[in-house]
């Protein structure tokens, strides 16, 4: 019965950890008696067969979540970056290079 709930849970996306967590413990737990029976083969293959597409799902999420994220993290440094001048300090080098210098001829 267990394993037809976890089979369900699986199926509809539900609390995936914690179907992860109950699935491995009662195959850690009664290895033995599930390899003894054949009708447990064709439930596992269900469970596998909808753990692996729930599984694939929300990691094809995550990595669009991701990616977006880096996109946002991107965008705010570009941002964030200012390109600073100083206005002050151009009109003084612009005063000192009109200026001529002058020689003084000592006789």
């Amino acid at each position: 019965m267990l394993f037809t709930f976890l089979n369900i849970f699986a199926l509809r996306s539900m609390n995936i950890p914690l179907t992860c967590r109950i699935l491995f413990f009662m195959l850690k737990t009664h290895h033995k008696q599930i390899v003894a029976s054949r009708a447990m083969k064709t439930m596992l293959d269900g469970i596998r067969a909808n753990l692996r597409a729930t599984l694939k799902k929300q990691k094809d999420e995550m990595g669009f979540n991701l990616a977006a994220l880096k996109v946002v993290g991107m965008q705010i440094r570009e941002n964030s970056i200012k390109d600073y001048v100083d206005e002050t300090w151009e009109e003084e080098n612009t005063e000192r290079s009109a200026k001529k210098r002058g020689f003084v001829h000592v006789a």
